[in-house]
């Protein structure tokens, strides 16, 4: 009998939750591609008790147990229809608790950097995420409750932040009708040879139907790479956005400006990122 081929392992979700209104368009959008894929979403809450003056600690965490049991609440109302989903709390920072829950994910979906009820127990720092989680993190516009594939851009740049990046966003890939693979060059005597984008449009077009690669020099007019990425995703009809984080290290990107903190922070479209 010839061998049979291994079942397809099901993908899992995590999504961050909190109580502002980003949050149930966020988690409709993390139910919808959970049922596109039969993916097993998870919610997740978590944040440290807050005093407020007069109160006591044990107030301030009857408090934050509330305030869980109110964002568990909502997470199951967007993710009814969701055949596998469940939610995980816990008394911590948001952002280490999604990393360590995150070693068990194929895609952690959170809000922009700065987003979220302000000040509030359930506050995330997606930049802290990003670097620490070791999964793609998809970065959904505020107000977006369903994540549109069928156009994606695919920032490339030589290095291992980029590599990883489409790795990782593979299963998301293939769901597109066309990926355009676009390099910014910054430097005008790169080779057009050292980036390997033809490499890597060839490895790419075995998974996705239509694959474009173009290489453009960065255009003096416009303030950023990431202005560049922007208008050229908006051009393409793109839903998303795949690029590496932090291709300079996290203090250069804070002192020089950088591709990674303006998609933290930017809208439309959304973003995948890895780092």
């Amino acid at each position: 009998m010839a061998d049979q081929a291994p079942a397809r392992r099901a993908l899992t979700l995590l999504v961050h939750c909190d109580l502002d209104a980003a949050t149930a368009a966020r988690t409709a959008l993390a139910a919808d591609l959970a049922r596109r894929t039969g993916a097993r979403l998870i919610g997740l809450a978590s944040g440290r008790p807050k005093r407020s003056p007069g109160q006591s600690p044990a107030e301030a965490a009857d408090d934050l147990r509330a305030t869980l049991r109110r964002a568990a609440e909502a997470f199951k109302t967007c993710a009814a229809e969701v055949e596998r989903a469940n939610f995980r709390c816990a008394a911590k920072p948001a952002d280490v608790f999604l990393a360590e829950e995150a070693v068990g994910a194929d895609l952690v979906i959170v809000g922009p950097q700065g987003s979220g009820a302000p000040g509030g127990p359930l506050a995330l720092d997606t930049a802290a995420l990003v670097m620490s989680t070791g999964r793609p993190v998809l970065i959904a516009t505020e107000g977006l409750d369903r994540l549109d594939l069928e156009r994606v851009v695919v920032a490339w740049k030589t290095g291992r932040e980029a590599r990883r990046a489409l790795k990782d966003s593979l299963p998301w890939l293939a769901m597109a009708e066309a990926v355009l693979i676009l390099h910014i060059v910054e430097q005008p005597d790169e080779r057009p040879e050292d980036d390997r984008l033809e490499a890597v449009r060839d490895w790419l077009a075995s998974h996705v139907a239509r694959v474009e690669a173009v290489r453009r020099p960065a255009r003096l007019e416009l303030d950023s790479v990431a202005d560049e990425l922007l208008e050229a995703a908006d051009s393409f009809g793109a839903g998303l956005i795949v690029a590496g984080a932090y291709s300079r290290a996290p203090f250069s990107e804070r002192l020089f400006g950088g591709v990674t903190r303006e998609f933290l922070k930017r809208g439309r479209p959304a973003r995948l990122l890895s780092h």
